[in-house]
């Protein structure tokens, strides 16, 4: 995909810095013991933080006029948008976006179940851990890096044919 307009520009970089972000907190986990609260703030952070490239970012205020709300970066990115991915990468994507909505950001019941004993008043309940539901980091550490690169390819393609269009429109 081609960058065209600025407000697009910005939301893949925004997006880049995300992915960066993911790497750096991906590779401080192994740092710490697998089921350390270090190493589970660092695993949510990064599924937060892959996850909000493509979630809805940019929101318009109706307290203000049209021209002063227009949005300075596009919504969010479409993984449609990332060429070549594998179906495993997809699938993954699809993974991490699901934690964060499911599990890390929101508490869905079948994540985090509860139980009441109404003849005792003695509550159950489970608390997902994003360690315990079958991601792979590094997995995860690899996909990241190819959305990254990917980003910081599309950017350096718009600035490129910005450049280019300069300079024909000098020498024309």
């Amino acid at each position: 995909m081609l960058i065209t307009r600025e407000q697009e520009l910005h939301r893949w970089t925004i997006g880049g810095h995300d992915f960066e972000d993911v790497l750096s907190f991906l590779e401080r986990c192994s740092a710490y013991p697998v089921h350390s609260e270090e190493r589970r703030a660092l695993v949510m952070a990064s599924v937060i933080l892959y996850a909000r490239p493509f979630s809805q970012n940019e929101r318009r205020s109706s307290k203000k006029s049209k021209a002063e709300d227009a949005p300075k970066a596009i919504s969010r990115l479409r993984v449609e948008w990332f060429k070549d991915l594998t179906d495993d990468e997809l699938r993954l994507h699809t993974r991490i976006i699901d934690l964060r909505n499911k599990v890390v950001a929101h508490a869905e019941f079948n994540e985090y179940p509860t139980s009441y004993d109404p003849r005792t008043g003695v509550t159950w309940s489970r608390r997902a851990q994003p360690l315990d539901l079958g991601l792979n980091l590094s997995h995860v550490a690899e996909l990241t890096r190819k959305v990254w690169r990917y980003c910081q390819h599309r950017r350096a393609d718009h600035i490129i044919e910005k450049r280019d269009a300069r300079d024909r429109e000098v020498a024309g």
